[in-house]
This record gives structure tokens, sequence and C-alpha cells, in this order.
């Protein structure tokens, strides 16, 4: 699967079943679904289409994960608080996602080898009454011992410093990265950062430290299909002047445009 602006390339496979399943991937119920590898990603939803959404039953969907690999869940939008449905993500051996502690565009890890999904029905006038599916999320596996890599680039470009994840063209970043770029903001100066970011939200980001090594996500405007950032980092010290650092970092799997970050020093 590749990312092209808001427009994704996928190559997989399909699943038939039978038309009166309650929901999608419901055979995984009866046998959990084993990945191969991190470039294998599947899509849940509670519901086949937007005209069938009064669910009876429970939604159960199991995996496994190969040697070496844990899973990652990332929620897409989640409508049960709505219906007051009840959502229980485990492991082989706990809980650890629940309604109460999930979250819409949010990356959830464990690194068990192990994982089921259940979706409780909700309240059956609430759900009479829903315009969409009450839930959806990707399910993936990631490796559990990789090591972090820093592949970014800078370079000059006039009186500015450039750091991006791409040379010249636009380009995916790599999974796995850890990236670091650090400025001195001089005395009585300040730092004006610019440019645009394409990244899966939540799971792939960059921030910035301040002295005292406290983490900020950047400023973000959404534009179009992209986040566009533009704001001022004033020098800590002004007599003395300042250090700011930056980190991007990407997970094991799905890899978005990535990022060119302009910074230009003023007085």
């Amino acid at each position: 699967m590749k990312t092209y602006g808001d427009t994704i390339v996928y190559k997989g496979f399909g699943v038939f079943e039978l038309a009166d399943s309650n929901y999608p991937l419901e055979f995984t119920k009866n046998k959990p679904f084993t990945f191969l590898d991190e470039t294998q990603i599947i899509y849940l939803f509670s519901s086949y289409n937007d005209t069938i959404l009064n669910r009876k039953y429970p939604c159960i969907w199991r995996f496994n994960a190969p040697p070496g690999y844990g899973f990652k869940i990332y929620s897409t939008y989640i409508f049960i608080n709505i219906t007051h449905a009840e959502l229980i993500i485990k492991n082989s051996t706990d809980v650890f996602i629940n309604t109460r502690n999930y979250r819409e565009f949010y990356p959830f890890y464990n690194p068990d080898n192990y994982l089921e999904i259940t979706l409780f029905p909700g309240t059956r006038d609430l759900l009479a009454n829903l315009t969409d599916r009450e839930f959806s999320c990707s399910v993936s596996v990631v490796k559990k011992d990789f090591e972090k890599r820093d592949k970014c680039l800078t370079k000059l470009q006039g009186t500015s410093t450039i750091w991006s994840n791409y040379e010249t063209d636009y380009e995916l970043y790599d999974n796995d990265l850890r990236c670091n770029f650090n400025i001195n903001i001089p005395s009585y100066s300040e730092i004006y950062i610019t440019g645009l970011r394409e990244l899966e939200i939540n799971a792939d980001y960059i921030v910035y430290y301040d002295k005292e090594n406290n983490s900020h996500p950047l400023p973000t405007h959404y534009k179009q299909d992209y986040y566009t950032t533009h704001f001022m980092i004033f020098s800590e010290n002004a007599s003395l002047g300042s250090n700011v650092s930056f980190e991007f970092n990407s997970d094991g799997n799905l890899a978005w445009g990535g990022f060119l970050l302009n910074f230009t020093i003023t007085s």
C-alpha cells in the first residue's frame, strides 16, 4: 500500500462472505487471521454499508501476529459513545483498550502476538438513528525489535535552512525513522518556521524541545490534503541565544507523503 496526497493505492486480495453475515470479516471469530508482515493492513468496520447499521449481535475479530511482531490498532472513527456500545480490545492475557480510553485518529500498540476486538451491540433505539457506522479501525503488525535510523536531510537555501525527508523530489519517508535536527537561535533573535507535512496522524509525528527538554507538537493548519506549518520561536535567553531541537519519528508500517520545514532566523 502506498499514499500519494489524498490517494491511497492498494495491492491485496478480496474476501467473499455470505450476504447474511452479521459484520465484515466475521470469519475471524472462529479462525483468527494470521498476518505475514508489516505490509499487510486490514480495515475493520462495524457494518457493511451505511444503510444497514442496526447490529443485533457483537462483532468479534481475532488476529495472530508472526514471531517478532506485535500489533498496531489505528482508530479512524467511533460513534459508540452515541449508541452506548461497549468496545473491548485484548491480547492473550489482558484487556488493554476499552470504550473509555479509546481515541479517534490515534495508534495503539501492543507487543503480544494475539489480538481480539469485540464490539458489543449498543442501545437499539439509538442504533436506529445512526447515519454512519459505529466503529472503524485499521489493524496491522509492527516489529517489536528494530533500530531507529536517521535518513532525513538538511541543506542551506539562501538565508534559510531546509530540513526534510526528501532531497529534491516529493517522496514517501521510510519506516522506523528517528530524525533529529538542532538549530541555534542567536541572541536577540527569533526563528521563523514554515513548511508542510503529510504524516499518519499521531502515529508519525514531529515535535520540538524547549530548554527543559519538554516536547511540543508543531502548530499546524489543514489545507486541502496536507498540513501547513508557520510559527515563530524566540530565543529563550535574549543575551546568550539558545538551541532548539526537533525530532521526527515514524513507526513500522504506513508511510505518507513526508515533510519539509524551512527555518529562517530573523532579528
